[in-house]
């Protein structure tokens, strides 16, 4: 598998997930409302927003974004049970959630998902406190709530 070739140390499970580490339960990723991007990335954008809206542009939705929590309460509300959250994400020297959001300072040019010098040492830091602090997704697992229960 090319995952592999990137990094032969990943164990990959490949199939239903029905059948896989999570038996009968489900998984959902989603877009993950990291610190990086409360306090940076959303800050910087409210101001580009701002400056550029001055200039008569108009800015459209882009996505939503999720803590663990919210997404927990979302998925307890629609009958499940809460089974845990994984960060989604990949290793150093690729990086979906610094690419995406500070691609141009901190993205290597020409590589997706590939961080520049600057980009891998931010990267090593923040994870080596923890990688919910800037990772992209959230992978939550859950299970179908017992009838009754």
């Amino acid at each position: 598998m090319r995952a592999h070739a990137y990094d032969s140390a990943l164990r990959l499970v490949a199939g239903d997930v029905a059948d896989k580490p999570i038996a009968s339960g489900r998984c959902a990723a989603v877009l993950y409302n990291s610190l990086l991007r409360r306090f940076f990335y959303h800050s910087a954008m409210a101001l580009i927003r701002r400056v550029t809206g001055w200039r008569g542009m108009r800015w459209e939705f882009a996505e939503y974004r999720f803590t663990t929590g919210e997404m927990r309460r979302i998925l307890e509300r629609a009958g499940f049970e809460w089974e845990g959250a994984w960060v989604d994400d990949y290793r150093v020297p690729k990086a979906k959630g610094i690419w995406v959001d500070y691609n141009p300072l901190l993205g290597r040019r020409g590589r997706m998902w590939e961080l520049n010098t600057a980009g891998r040492a931010i990267q090593r830091v923040l994870n080596a406190i923890s990688p919910w602090l800037s990772c992209a997704g959230v992978l939550c697992a859950v299970r179908k709530r017992a009838e009754g229960g």
